[in-house]
């Protein structure tokens, strides 16, 4: 049976014997009290009735008329009494007698007051005197045998009260003792059973169980507890084999990881972590961080610290001595554990990058003697391209064939084009590449000063972006430009005329367009690039090719001659 129906019918057993006793006590309680009263009128009509007999025979004596006055009085309370309700058990009331008596006295007091006094008169008086004690004598034996049955009946009632007194409490004892002992077997025991297995639970014994077997609503709880317990159990098996994991993790990987909560003190530290402060677990998990690293080095934290209990990541290097003493640099990274907007702690990742920091600025070494070597290198082959330079242009001055001279010339040009890259590549903080428009410019500048014309008669311009360049590039598209502009100055301006030859780079969705345009006097009728035996052309159009486009011209008015390169 359900623990509810059982209290509840215990509780309904409780109210009805109660509730019973109750009504029996109060009844029994009003009839004791009923019986009392007409025991006391019963002894008033006696007491009554007593005194009536005493005024008469005083009256008889005297035939004073206070007599008179008294026996009245005293019979109207005689009356009042004897017209009281009574008990239908008891005897029948007197009131027929109590109302015949005032007739029998008003007789014999008329009597009393007659002058007559013969013997027949004197007769009747004692017969009224004889009957009318006779009649109240009856009514007193009547009044007192009510007031002996009322005596029983109120022994009666208060015998049964005080059994009741007795009986109610122990009914009641009974019935809560009833109770108790269901509510000890059926409640209490369970409770204590289910508080000694949560105390287990508490203590970390999820294997506890309280294998009840009750149909009730704490066996119903006991099996919901016990299938609660289960799932922890479970719960708990595969917690530890994700801790275990984790620990396995986060102990081979190389770096120091740990967690410190609010009050800074440690809840995690991975076996790196206890390797590089020397400590064991016991020494590290619950300590605070000021222990761990000690008052210098937690004052030069401190700030990071600080910054990541108040939700800001922090990244920052340290040189700090390691397990062995030796000063080792690492590289460390507080971060917030920040959870629904309030931080509860941070994370500490710390690498050991010694190693790196070793080969970096080994790296740094020898990239800087790679450098200085590399800027000798194009140093040297500079001055021996402007030695060529030189050498080519002595010999020119020397040839009397006005060809083989210009030739010479050329050829010298050349030299100075790939000597300017050289040039910059030695200037440039970058020696792998060169920066295209001022190497445009740089060229431009060198060839206008090369030439024959006298200053400002032709002018060249220049547009070309701001981007570097590789030595690839750099040196077939200086020696590319260095023949298109040479043989603009050398053909489009004849016989001192003025004009301007303008470099142009422009993107297009094919690559970067360039082209050398003069306003000179154009290309000669039936030009054919392909079968001009302009050495220079022809090396032109080999440079084109090698920078991935096709060189092309166009002319009237002036020269156009341009090319496409995919990648610039």
């Amino acid at each position: 049976m359900r623990l509810r129906s059982q209290f509840t019918l215990l509780i309904g057993i409780a109210v009805v014997v109660g509730s019973g006793a109750l009504a029996t006590l109060a009844w029994s309680a009003w009839e004791a009290r009923q019986v009392a009263l007409q025991q006391e009128r019963a002894v008033m009509v006696a007491r009554e009735v007593t005194g009536l007999l005493v005024l008469t025979q005083d009256y008889l004596l005297h035939g004073e008329p206070r007599a008179k006055q008294q026996w009245q009085a005293r019979y109207r309370l005689l009356s009042l009494a004897g017209e009281t309700k009574q008990d239908s058990e008891t005897s029948p009331p007197p009131s027929d007698e109590i109302k015949a008596l005032p007739e029998l006295f008003a007789e014999l007091t008329n009597l009393a007051d007659s002058d007559d006094a013969s013997p027949l008169q004197a007769r009747r008086r004692e017969l009224l005197v004889d009957r009318l004690l006779t009649e109240a004598e009856a009514i007193a034996e009547r009044a007192y045998e009510r007031e002996r049955a009322f005596t029983q009946r109120r022994d009666a009632t208060e015998t049964r009260l005080m059994t009741l007194a007795v009986l109610l409490p122990a009914l009641l004892a009974l019935v809560f003792g009833l109770s108790g002992r269901q509510l000890a077997k059926r409640v209490l025991r369970p409770l204590a059973q289910m508080r000694r297995s949560m105390d287990a639970v508490a203590a970390g014994q999820l294997s506890v169980r309280t294998d009840s077997t009750a149909q009730d609503e704490l066996g119903e709880l006991a099996r919901r507890f016990d299938e609660m317990t289960a799932q922890l159990e479970q719960r708990n098996i595969a917690l530890r084999s994700s801790e275990a994991l984790l620990r396995l993790v986060t102990d081979n990987i190389p770096a120091m990881i740990g967690y410190w909560d609010c009050d800074l003190r440690n809840r995690f530290a991975n076996a790196d972590y206890r390797r590089w402060f020397g400590k064991s677990p016991e020494e590290i998990h619950g300590h605070r961080i000021d222990e761990l690293l000690g008052p210098d080095l937690y004052q030069k934290n401190r700030p990071f610290i600080e910054a990541a209990l108040a939700g800001q990541r922090q990244d920052f290097a340290r040189s700090i001595p390691g397990p062995d003493g030796v000063l080792r640099h690492s590289q460390a990274a507080y971060i917030p554990d920040n959870r629904s907007g309030h931080v509860e702690g941070f994370f500490v990742l710390v690498t050991d990058v010694t190693e790196r920091v070793n080969s970096e600025q080994a790296l740094a070494v020898a990239l800087e003697e790679k450098n200085t070597l590399l800027k000798e290198v194009y140093h040297r082959v500079k001055n021996n391209l402007q030695v060529v330079q030189s050498l080519l242009s002595l010999q020119g001055r020397k040839v009397r064939d006005d060809s083989a001279r210009a030739a010479l010339q050329e050829m010298a040009q050349r030299v100075r084009s790939m000597a300017l890259v050289h040039e910059h590549l030695y200037r440039s903080s970058n020696l792998s590449a060169v920066p295209l428009g001022d190497y445009v410019r740089a060229l431009a500048r060198q060839l206008t000063q090369g030439t024959e014309k006298p200053p400002g008669e032709v002018r060249v311009t220049v547009e070309a972006p701001d981007i570097e360049v590789g030595m690839d590039t750099a040196i077939p598209l200086g020696l590319l430009l260095t023949e298109l502009i040479s043989n603009s100055f050398k053909h489009g301006f004849p016989g001192g005329r003025p004009g301007t030859i303008a470099v142009s780079f422009a993107a297009v969705p094919a690559g970067t367009k360039v082209s050398v345009a003069d306003d000179g006097v154009g290309l000669p009728p039936g030009f054919d690039p392909a079968q001009t035996p302009s050495m220079g052309l022809q090396l032109a159009s080999s440079l084109a090719r090698q920078l991935g486009g096709e060189l092309s011209f166009q002319s009237g008015p002036g020269t156009v001659a341009w090319l496409v390169v995919p990648h610039l």
